[in-house]
């Protein structure tokens, strides 16, 4: 593969907007979820996307800094390579990347919670949630914007400290996918050992199995299943990057009839109704997915696959 995959871009732009439909059906169209899972299941299950996100996050981190990592596979006592980095490095580098955003994004819910404290306005969350109940709940006290919950978000652990989603709700992808990058330095040398590789996705994927019996899906946003469903989803993304393919393999990954139909079965799966261990399938599929996006262009001209899914994020 080339130093860049572009093809993975526009995925992830794409997972982006269906996460964003997921979250804006409670408050934009409440009244249409019920009525639209009579047609498909396509965005009661969008919750899915967040799996892509891990499985694209470990993939580029193993594509960056796996030679940060490695040693000498023939010789593991060998020092490290010259451009090696250490983990306090690579957490800087990571920390300074997504901290700042992730950090004004907290600080504008907290001025507004503060200007609704000062004019004694309480939450609302639209129809739906005043139909549950939820409404007019004072500034600092809830659902999510909870006081008790700030200090968990200012170090970025409120994705395992918190069960319930806190200030910018998305964020608990964030929490868990940060816990995931403390451990990636450690992981690098054995996914790179390849007669251990081979049981690296046996292993995550029952992590990811062990959070649908436990919850009854793979929706964990919260406490220790949501890092094991983060964890597991990054390290199988981590884990394909270091399969390596024959010319021959190579030929029939890297082309458009074999992305569509991949695209086609990840789509189909969000489509149809949850069963036992749909979650698990669906995201065996996204992983599949990214890897099979990642072949792309290699060795061939951009592909009308490229743009068919480049168009819609761009």
């Amino acid at each position: 593969m080339k130093n860049a995959i572009p093809i993975l871009t526009p995925l992830r732009g794409i997972a982006a907007l269906c996460v964003v439909f997921f979250h804006a059906r409670l408050i934009l169209f409440p009244q249409w979820m019920t009525p639209l899972q009579d047609y498909t299941h396509f965005i009661e299950n969008s919750y899915l996307w967040f799996d892509l996100f891990f499985i694209l996050s470990g993939f580029v981190m193993m594509h960056v800094y796996a030679n940060a990592f490695s040693r000498d596979k023939e010789n593991p006592a060998s020092s490290p390579p010259s451009h090696a980095l250490s983990w306090g490095q690579f957490m800087w580098l990571r920390f300074s990347r997504i901290y700042p955003l992730f950090f004004i994004t907290l600080a504008v819910l907290l001025v507004w919670e503060s200007v609704k404290s000062a004019n004694g306005l309480g939450f609302y969350g639209g129809a739906l949630f005043e139909s549950w109940g939820v409404s007019g709940i004072p500034a600092f006290d809830g659902p999510f914007n909870r006081f008790d919950a700030l200090l968990p978000n200012l170090f970025m652990l409120h994705g395992i400290t918190e069960t319930d989603l806190t200030w910018n709700i998305s964020s608990w992808s964030l929490s868990v996918e940060w816990l995931s990058y403390m451990v990636f330095p450690f992981l690098v040398p054995l996914l790179l050992r390849k007669k251990l590789s081979y049981l690296t996705p046996l292993l995550f994927i029952a992590g990811l199995c062990v959070v649908n019996a436990s919850k009854g899906s793979l929706d964990a946003t919260g406490g220790v299943l949501a890092l094991l469903r983060a964890l597991s989803s990054f390290v199988l993304g981590a884990w394909l990057q270091t399969v390596t393919l024959s010319p021959r393999r190579q030929q029939f990954f890297n082309h458009d009839i074999t992305l569509l139909v991949v695209m086609m079965l990840s789509l189909g799966l969000l489509h149809i109704p949850t069963f036992t261990y749909h979650n698990v399938i669906v995201v065996t599929s996204f992983a599949l997915l990214v890897f099979v996006a990642a072949q792309q262009q290699n060795g061939k001209p951009q592909s009308s696959c490229y743009w068919i899914i480049k168009s819609p994020a761009s």
